[in-house]
């Protein structure tokens, strides 16, 4: 099951997050992800495993260069989740669609996800 699903701006303003899994991250995954690779640009591989005493998650993504945007889902590492990089495709589609740089608020993509 995921844990979360996320997308934010490439300046870091998180623009939507599935509020229905509800779930809280043990650590900052998200964070050390943008830290360790996102922003010194290791972008070769867009999975990334993160460790935290108690918890393992990895974390997909995959990036909308044209809108400058990245979309990220975390899950824990024991569960092999194979339709993540479908979901992940299938948000950043419908997610490209109703994007606008000026608008911060996406609560209405909640009906569509």
């Amino acid at each position: 099951m995921l844990e979360q699903l996320l997308i934010f701006s490439g300046g870091g303003l998180i623009l939507w997050t599935c509020k229905e899994l509800g779930n809280a991250l043990k650590g900052s995954p998200v964070d050390t992800l943008i830290r360790s690779s996102l922003l010194e640009e290791r972008l070769g591989a867009a999975l990334y495993n993160y460790d935290a005493p108690g918890v393992a998650y990895t974390l997909k993504w995959t990036f909308h260069n044209d809108l400058d945007l990245v979309f990220v889902a975390v899950y824990q590492r024991i569960l092999h989740l194979l339709y993540v990089d479908d979901l992940l495709a299938m948000v950043k589609l419908e997610f490209s669609e109703i994007y606008y740089p000026k608008r911060a608020l996406y609560n209405d993509f909640d009906d569509v996800f």
